[in-house]
This record gives structure tokens, C-alpha cells and sequence, in this order.
């Protein structure tokens, strides 16, 4: 048997390979990151021993080894989203962008993969080896560009538990991106490349493992820009058009005829017009932005943080200075601070379902009257949920239903925002924001945010609503109590008083009944004042 320089060197790599993988299983510890190593691991292992078989003298099926290869880039891919943060494979079923993602994966492998079973079963030609080099220089030059992106937005402290990781990833595809470049631009495999190509990759299984010695149970994973992502995305995106644009033009010309070389040239025109059109709409970027930042990164604001500072402000105030501040006024300045807003008026529901002024700050000299249970505003707030817009409700009334706003809202001094405070679809009080200090463009996460915190003071309002209406449950009880002590006594004493007024003309000669009249009329007053006292 002759032991060449590719045999060796791929079973050299299969033999680090498979020791890596036993290193990932005895410190796999149920993260993303662990089960992304782990796959990649395993996939490149298998395809190691693919190749060491093939390169003892085997004849294997080309299209074992290259879905094996696929299988392989596409784990190492798996790793590079691990660390981005984004599950490929979520531990729970979601229709979502988890899922959408997923499915777009496994619909691509397993497309490609069946195609080349296909080819291999039938012993007919549906993609070109040319088609499969440029797939595989593209593959890899997205994944290059992909982990530049990870450590360009990584910080100081995070690049030293990627550093070793990043390079291995980089070793392997940066390899395939020349191996593949060199056959594409010479229109056939190098011998020297191919023959490396285990031994290469049997380097880069110390610097993985060097990153799971290394982190010391700490999870592997950066903190990146939403505008990193993006264009990652749109360049991910962009490259698996032109791939099926690649794939659109082969086919017109190979089934086109005569006519087929300029209909290939057309529609690559038209399909490079409309990548440039769908790239530079604003309306698709915006969207893609939102859907980004809700759905795979984390928020601009710290929740947490938020939640307490909005629970310890709308709480009763410990300051003695601060005291005298209304939960109406807490309310306002809280929900003012989240859009840093330079004023604000809160009106609160009456037992009539009126809204009345209850207070305001930063609105001077300024007077806002009464809402009416029938207005448009009640009747709009009762029916959603949204926050009003003032700025966009004088550009596009229809946006809101074309409802009609009370005058001195409209009136006073920069109004901005309109929020509804409601639970349990309840409406009780209704917020104005006036303009921020400095403009602030408002997305989704501003909204939801004013909402949330918006139920919250809402909470806090109604609970203080009930414990008035208990409070003042309770001293009427105290009082119907006192009165029926005071009648009591007030009874007992013009009994008194009526019997002495009733024996006067009888005894009002004789000494002894005078005294006990006067004693009597004594005891009464001191009672009268007692009772009086008590009240």
C-alpha cells in the first residue's frame, strides 16, 4: 500500500479530529456554541475518513464525498451563527425567524444534495462542475467575510475567547476559497492543493481545542451592530440570487437554441436591474432592520434596567422633598423619561368615564379642559392600542381614522405623543408627551416600550384609585359608627333634661330637687363635651 502525502495528511486529520470530538463531547455543556462545535467536529471527521479512503485507492462516489464536504462547510457555518447568537436548530418548534431559518438551510443542502443523487442515479448533467466551483469559492468567501465582520464588532475581551476559534474557521475556509479559486481560473484541480488540504485542516483542530481549554465554561458569543448584520445579510442574500441567476442564465443557454447566448445576456441584465432596485429601496431596508433587531439581536435598551428604574419611580417617593409629587405626576415624568420628552399632562378617568386634568409639567400657563366620554380620542383609545403620533396625525390624519383631538391639545406648547394607559383593555388615564429635547426618531422597540411601562402606571393608578375608594369606604364606616355612639348618647341626655323639665312645676320649690337639677344640668354639659371632644 503506498502511504502518499495525501493519505497521511488526511488520516492525520482524522485522527485529530476524532480526538476532538471526544474532547467537545467530555466538555459539552448543552450551549449553542457546544452543539455547533460539536456537529462541525463530527461532519469534518466523517469527511476526513471520506477522503483518507478515497486517497488509499478506493473508488468512491463523487457524490459521497462532496454532500459530505457541503454537510461540513454548512457545520462551521452553524458555529459562525452560534457565536452570532442565532439557534439554527431551536429546542422548541416557533414559527418564526428561527424556523424560517432553518427551513432555508436544510431546503438548500438538501436541493443540492438531491440534485447530485440525482446526477449520480440517472447519469445525467444538471448542474456543471464549473457551477459546483464557483458554489464552493462563493460558500467560502461568505463565510470569510462573515467571521471578518464577527471580529471586526467584537470587543477587546471577546476577540481572546474567539482568537483561536476565528483562525481555525478562517484556516478551513480560506483554503477552500484558493483551492477552489486556483481550479476555477485553470480549469482543474491543483494536485499539491488537493494532496494538503487534510494535513491543513489537521492544523487547525489544536486551535479549536485550545478555545474549549481555554474558555473555562464561559459560552462563546459577541455583542454586534444591527448594521453589521445587515449587510452580512444583504451580501448572504445577494449571493444566493446571483447563484440562482447563475444557475437561470446556464440553463437559457444551454435550452435556448440559437437565440439562447443573448436571452442569457438579457435576463442577467434585468436580473442585475432588479438586485440593484431591491437593494436600494428604503422601504425594504427599513424592514429588514426591524425584522433583524426584533428578532436575532439584542435590544437597545436594557430591560431590566428599564423595569426597575420605571418600578422605583411610579412607587411611593422616600424623600421627604419628594413626597409631595402625585402618582400622576410620577406617571408622567416616567413615561416622559423613556422619550426623554421635555413635557407632560396626564388626564385620568372620572366615575362618569370623563377625562380629567389631574396634572402636568412643562406646559406653563396653559389650560386643559375636560375630556368627554363620547369623544373621538375615548372612543379611539377604547378601540386600540396604538400610540398617536402627533407629528404624523397633522401629515396623515387617515393613519389614526381621521378622529377629531380636543383643541387645547393641539393648541399647547409642542405636543408630540398621545399614550393610552389601559389594562385589561380598560382605558383609565390618557398621557400627552410634549417634544424631546433634542428630535428622536421613534421605531417599534420605542413604542412597545412606552406601552409596557404605560400598563405598568396604569396598574399603579387603579390600584391607588381602589385604595382611595377603600379609604373612604372605611371612614364612612367610622363615621355611621361615631354617629350611632353620639345619637346614643344625645338620647340619654334629653331623657335626662325632659324628666327634669317634666318634674320642675311639680318640685321647683323644693331645695333638694333644685340641687339634683343643677347636679343633673352639670353632668349633661360635662357630657355634651366630652362628645365633642371625641368628634
Amino acid at each position: 500500500m503506498d502511504l502518499s502525502f495525501s493519505v497521511i495528511g488526511n488520516a492525520t486529520g482524522a485522527i485529530t479530529f476524532a480526538l476532538l470530538m471526544i474532547y467537545a463531547v467530555r466538555s459539552y455543556q448543552r450551549r449553542a456554541t457546544d452543539k455547533a462545535i460539536l456537529f462541525a467536529t463530527s461532519t469534518t471527521l466523517c469527511w476526513l475518513l471520506i477522503l483518507t479512503i478515497q486517497a488509499l485507492g478506493f473508488e468512491l462516489p463523487f457524490t459521497l464525498r462532496y454532500n459530505l464536504e457541503l454537510l461540513r462547510t454548512a457545520a462551521w457555518f452553524t458555529v459562525l451563527y452560534a457565536i452570532l447568537g442565532v439557534t439554527v436548530f431551536p429546542s422548541k418548534f416557533k414559527i418564526g425567524p428561527q424556523f424560517f431559518f432553518t427551513t432555508g438551510v436544510i431546503t438548500l443542502i438538501s436541493g443540492l444534495i438531491a440534485v447530485l443523487i440525482i446526477q449520480e442515479l440517472f447519469t445525467i448533467s444538471l448542474v456543471s462542475g464549473k457551477t459546483l466551483l464557483v458554489l464552493n469559492v462563493l460558500v467560502s468567501l461568505v463565510g470569510i467575510l462573515l467571521l471578518e465582520q464577527i471580529w471586526r464588532n467584537s470587543s477587546l475581551f471577546t476577540r481572546a475567547g474567539i482568537k483561536y476559534l476565528s483562525i481555525a474557521v478562517a484556516t478551513i475556509l480560506a483554503y477552500d476559497f484558493v483551492m477552489y479559486s486556483d481550479a476555477l481560473l485553470f480549469n482543474r484541480l491543483s494536485g499539491a492543493l488537493w494532496d494538503s488540504r487534510g494535513a491543513v485542516n489537521a492544523l487547525a483542530a489544536p486551535l479549536i481545542a485550545a478555545t474549549l481549554v481555554n474558555r473555562k465554561g464561559k459560552a462563546l458569543g459577541i455583542h454586534i451592530s444591527r448594521q453589521m448584520v445587515f449587510h452580512t445579510t444583504t451580501l448572504v442574500i445577494a449571493g444566493i440570487y446571483l447563484l440562482f441567476v447563475s444557475a437561470g442564465g446556464y440553463y437559457i443557454n444551454v435550452f435556448g437554441g440559437s437565440w439562447g447566448a443573448a436571452l442569457r445576456v438579457l435576463f442577467l441584465f434585468i436580473a442585475g436591474i432588479f438586485l440593484i432596485l431591491v437593494i436600494s429601496s428604503p422601504n425594504l431596508r427599513a424592514r429588514t432592520m426591524v425584522f433583524i433587531s426584533k428578532n436575532f439581536f439584542d435590544y437597545k435598551y436594557d430591560y431590566r434596567d428599564e423595569w426597575i428604574k420605571s418600578t422605583s419611580s411610579l412607587q411611593t417617593p422616600a424623600s421627604e422633598s419628594s413626597k409631595k409629587e402625585s402618582l400622576y405626576r410620577r406617571s408622567t415624568n416616567t413615561l416622559a423619561e423613556l422619550v426623554q420628552a421635555q413635557a407632560g399632562v396626564i388626564w385620568s378617568q372620572d366615575e362618569d368615564g370623563n377625562l380629567t386634568f389631574k396634572d402636568q409639567f412643562g406646559f406653563d400657563q396653559h389650560n386643559f379642559g375636560l375630556i368627554n366620554n363620547d369623544s373621538d380620542l375615548i372612543q379611539y383609545f377604547n378601540d386600540n392600542d396604538w400610540i398617536i403620533n402627533l407629528n404624523e396625525y397633522l401629515t396623515d390624519p387617515d393613519k389614526y381614522g381621521l378622529i377629531e383631538l380636543p383643541e387645547f391639545v393641539l393648541t399647547c406648547e409642542n405636543p408630540w405623543l398621545l399614550v393610552p394607559l389601559k389594562v385589561n383593555d380598560k382605558l383609565s388615564a390618557i398621557v400627552l408627551l410634549g417634544k424631546p429635547y433634542v428630535p428622536m426618531d421613534l421605531n417599534w422597540e420605542n413604542y412597545d416600550l412606552l406601552k409596557i411601562v404605560a400598563q405598568q402606571a396604569c396598574s399603579y393608578i387603579d390600584q391607588h384609585s381602589s385604595e382611595e375608594q377603600l379609604a373612604q369606604s372605611q371612614q364612612f364606616e367610622a363615621v355611621n359608627q361615631t354617629s350611632a355612639f353620639l345619637i346614643h348618647d344625645i338620647k340619654t341626655i334629653i331623657a335626662q333634661l325632659s324628666m327634669m323639665v317634666k318634674n320642675a312645676p311639680k318640685h321647683k320649690s323644693n331645695p333638694a330637687f333644685v340641687d339634683d337639677m343643677i347636679e343633673t344640668t352639670r353632668h349633661s354639659v360635662e357630657k355634651m363635651e366630652h362628645l365633642l371632644g371625641q368628634i
